[in-house]
């Protein structure tokens, strides 16, 4: 599902955080779809040890995934042995670009010490809890006790909320596994030893899912027995690891930040340690227990947390969808449709809840502090309007009573992709452009003659904006011959939209252009890198309240061709800052 404008931007970020030997790996791994560390070695040309330390980097900011390639075959099995396949994740890399508007959501609802949990995880990656009450401490100075207890309960709340979670292990096997191997054919000799191993594999992937499943969001806090957590989830546990990868800046010598890549690591075929067993560059003690004594890894440490990108972009999902009932509904309608929302998000928390079906008292439970909505004959009455939507219905029944309720979410956030892609087009194409998208939506299929009446417009302007539209790829075009000649004078064609294909296209698009901006601000940077260095340079280690008086000083002895560089710098810096952030919103729009 990733196209190739998504990949190129990511990979051109990973490049300005992480600098050019972590993108050559982040390339081939990209290219490779799963990869092993030899294919990667092979095709970035690098070492393996220099690899090794890349993964690192790339696994422990969550942009690579580690997978166990399970044996299943009994007469290849190999013991000693453990191979690896990597996966990328240019979305997640992507959905940092969101961050700093999700970060302002996190300080309204839930705080600032919540928003400084977030942020850490957003700059170092994986972290256990112990480095998390570090890292938050500094960040928020005296103000907590030193053992961390009011951190401990924010980082909590946050784990109930599903807003972080555990990093999956590497010792889990990639999700692909689900499938029957090839070799397996009628007539195979050793069939019935095969199929054996392979049931066995099976029963063993998905008992190894379900356990990561189960204690996703469990917290191990100092007075439990660490029935818990899982052991082995992930855990970055090595002290030169947890501390490395400040905050997202640039890195060009990003593969020497470890020191102990080399033979402490077990990647793809490397001997495992007979103590410590290390797969790929991240510490994976024993599951049952057998190494952590011995190696003074305790419950709490072992397990490593990230961001649930996931529950990120729901609720944005659900921020868009209300703030859209907001503005073309009355009060009492919005505070019922956020009701629903915060239904449907209780839901969600749930195992195996079926988030689509919402209940009446459910719904009523949720408005209680609502003055309109405090009697569950109010809320019916609400539904009952809101049944009746005009620009799409999300809410009907279930069945014939009035106690359950279908929440077509979908619907709505197919309505405002269509009402991005209409204004998208009359940027693009201009306002005559979309006339005739809106009525090819509308109608499904028309002619040329039948489209140039229904938009009043002239034959000549109707068919130049056809092919316009037609090489932007926004229309498509049936070629229905009347004989099998197919001669032009002699076939009908017929003028469509596909919604799918239109809104993966206005995705692209808009990569493209965020792809753009991202080059040209790297451009702009680098014009006065000369300047920035020396300013940066400058700030290294002082006080925020001192950097004003600094900044005055450095301003001083600047030439007038450096400081009309910097003026031009921070404006233009300015311009390109406020429109990535706009084609981004759309890039999330158009994903959901």
């Amino acid at each position: 599902d990733k196209v190739p404008q998504e990949c190129d931007l990511a990979l051109s970020l990973v490049e300005e955080c992480f600098g050019d030997a972590v993108e050559r790996v982040c390339r081939i791994v990209i290219e490779r779809g799963n990869a092993t560390l030899r294919s990667i070695a092979k095709g970035s040309g690098l070492p393996a040890s220099a690899v090794k330390q890349c993964l690192l980097i790339l696994i422990k900011h969550n942009i690579v995934s580690s997978f166990r390639s399970l044996n299943i075959h009994a007469k290849r099995q190999d013991s000693g042995q453990t191979r690896f396949i990597y996966v990328a994740r240019p979305s997640y890399v992507l959905s940092l670009l969101n961050f700093p508007k999700w970060l302002l959501k996190v300080r309204q609802e839930l705080g600032e010490l919540a928003e400084a949990i977030i942020e850490s995880l957003v700059e170092h990656g994986r972290l256990n809890q112990s480095s998390m009450v570090s890292l938050v401490t500094d960040k928020m100075g005296t103000n907590y006790t030193q053992d961390g207890e009011e951190i401990q309960r924010e980082f909590s709340r946050l784990a109930r909320e599903h807003l972080i979670e555990h990093s999956p292990s590497c010792r889990l096997p990639p999700p692909w596994f689900f499938a029957l191997d090839a070799s397996v054919k009628r007539g195979h000799k050793g069939l019935k030893s095969e199929l054996g191993e392979m049931n066995n594999a099976q029963n063993i992937a998905n008992s190894m899912y379900a356990e990561s499943e189960r204690t996703r969001f469990t917290v191990d806090s100092d007075d439990d027995d660490g029935e818990g957590c899982s052991l082995g989830n992930g855990g970055v546990l090595d002290k030169d690891v947890v501390m490395a990868g400040t905050s997202g800046g640039k890195s060009p010598g990003a593969t020497r930040r470890h020191r102990n890549g080399s033979s402490s690591m077990d990647v793809d075929g490397a001997p495992m340690d007979a103590k410590v067993k290390c797969e790929d560059g991240i510490f994976l003690p024993g599951v049952n227990g057998g190494d952590e004594a011995e190696n003074g890894i305790t419950d709490k440490n072992m397990v490593t947390w990230r961001i649930n990108v996931d529950e990120f972009k729901e609720r944005f999902k659900e921020d868009l969808c209300l703030e859209m009932m907001k503005d073309g509904s009355d009060s009492v309608t919005a505070h019922l449709f956020e009701g629903i929302m915060q239904a449907r998000r209780h839901k969600r928390h749930m195992a195996n809840a079926n988030t689509e079906l919402i209940s009446l008292q459910e719904i009523t439970h949720s408005v209680t502090d609502v003055q309109d909505l405090d009697s569950e004959a109010k809320v019916l009455e609400a539904i009952r309007a809101l049944e009746d939507y005009p620009l799409c219905s999300f809410l009907r029944r279930f069945g014939p009573d009035e106690g359950v309720y279908v929440l077509n979410l979908e619907g709505l956030v197919r309505l405002m992709q269509l009402n991005r892609a209409d204004s998208l087009v009359e940027e693009k194409f201009g306002p005559k452009a979309k006339r005739v998208f809106r009525l090819l939506r509308k109608q499904r299929v028309l002619e040329e003659r039948a489209i140039s009446s229904n938009a009043m417009l002239t034959m000549k302007e109707t068919r130049e904006i056809l092919y316009r539209l037609f090489n932007g790829h926004y229309v498509h075009l049936y070629e229905v011959p009347r004989e099998p000649s197919h001669m032009p004078s002699r076939t009908f064609y017929l003028w469509y939209v596909d919604e799918d294909l239109m809104i993966e296209r206005c995705k692209v698009d808009m990569y493209e252009i965020a792809l753009k901006l991202h080059q040209r601000f790297k451009y702009e940077l680098s014009r006065s890198k000369d300047v920035t260095d020396m300013i940066e340079a400058a700030f290294r280690g002082q006080q925020k309240n001192t950097q004003e008086r600094i900044m005055a000083r450095i301003e001083e002895r600047l030439t007038d061709e450096q400081k009309a560089r910097l003026e031009r710098s921070r404006r233009v810096t300015i311009i390109l800052e406020g429109t990535m952030l706009r084609v981004n919103e759309l890039i999330s729009v158009f994903s959901l």
